[in-house]
């Protein structure tokens, strides 16, 4: 499991790292604060594990239910 979320997170960045370095090469030309610059740079990271998350789950869509099946059956039948 931890395979396929350290994938989806190459994957994530490989979408969210190339508009991230386009705000820093447009931040020499047109300055801004470098609070606000930490923090697109925070929510870059954010939205790159944020989307792994989603999207292993995604990808693993309740692998638990089975587990959960058979302990309700174990404990009813």
């Amino acid at each position: 499991m931890s395979n396929i979320f350290f994938e989806e997170i190459k994957n994530n960045a490989k979408a969210v790292v190339p508009i991230a370095l386009l705000v820093l090469i447009l931040n020499f030309f047109v300055r801004v604060e470098s609070k606000l610059l930490v923090n697109f740079l925070l929510g870059c990271v954010g939205v790159i594990l944020g989307l792994a998350v989603f999207l292993t789950d995604v990808e693993q869509p309740l692998s638990m239910e089975e587990d959960l099946q058979k302990m309700l059956k174990a404990l009813y039948f």
